[in-house]
């Protein structure tokens, strides 16, 4: 039965014309190059989705061996760290996780002095943000918990008293600013952590 797009108005079955070489052979450039598209589209969001899950077992890794206090657990974050080249070569050191923190910054956070050495050692970037609204540095973190071992080491490797974002306490402030903010930090504690920070080095005026 002829389909009702292939009459006329008058009712006359109508012929598609054939079309030429030059015709046929532009149609065919033209579905190969969607299909190439399409297939280039798919490579690459598996190759993110790969990136992404390798992201988050690097991170989760290191972020264990903060919070859990087996040797083991923390030889497997060691592990991941020195094998990360060899075995992950797409995972960057300052990857993040689901929620835009890094291995260094939950080192930090914690006050695993020993874990923040090695990743410092391996390139972490001690000056790395958080890739949330509240940007917060390795400072950020270590003042905020008052870790005082880890304020001293990023400042002694170079940390620059960046300000935050504009999200989460104490925003837009450099860390030295949210030491002198924050109400839960006792008054010698707060003394010892300013006279840490201030031979940090000031950021160069940013916008964000």
């Amino acid at each position: 039965m002829d389909h009702e797009e292939n009459l006329d108005s008058q009712g006359k079955v109508v012929t598609p014309a054939a079309m030429n070489p030059l015709e046929e052979y532009v149609t065919t450039c033209i579905v190969h190059e969607m299909l190439i598209d399409h297939a280039l589209e798919v490579a690459e969001a598996a190759q993110a989705k790969l990136k992404q899950e390798g992201a988050e077992k690097f991170v989760r890794a290191c972020r264990d061996a903060c919070y859990k206090s087996e040797p083991w657990i923390f030889d497997e974050a060691l592990k991941a760290i020195k094998m990360r080249p060899v075995r992950q070569p797409l995972i960057a050191i300052d990857a993040v996780d689901r929620n835009g923190i890094n291995a260094l910054q939950f080192a930090c956070a914690r006050g695993n002095l020993a874990l923040c050495k090695i990743l410092i050692s391996s390139g972490a970037n001690i000056d790395f943000k958080t890739t949330t609204s509240r940007c917060w540095s390795c400072l950020h973190f270590a003042v905020f918990y008052r870790k005082y071992k880890i304020i001293h080491l990023l400042v002694e490797r170079g940390a620059v008293l960046a300000k935050c974002g504009d999200d989460g306490p104490m925003p837009m402030t450099n860390p030295l600013e949210m030491c002198e903010l924050l109400k839960r930090i006792k008054e010698d504690e707060r003394m010892d952590i300013i006279e840490i920070l201030e031979t940090a080095e000031k950021e160069v005026t940013k916008t964000y």
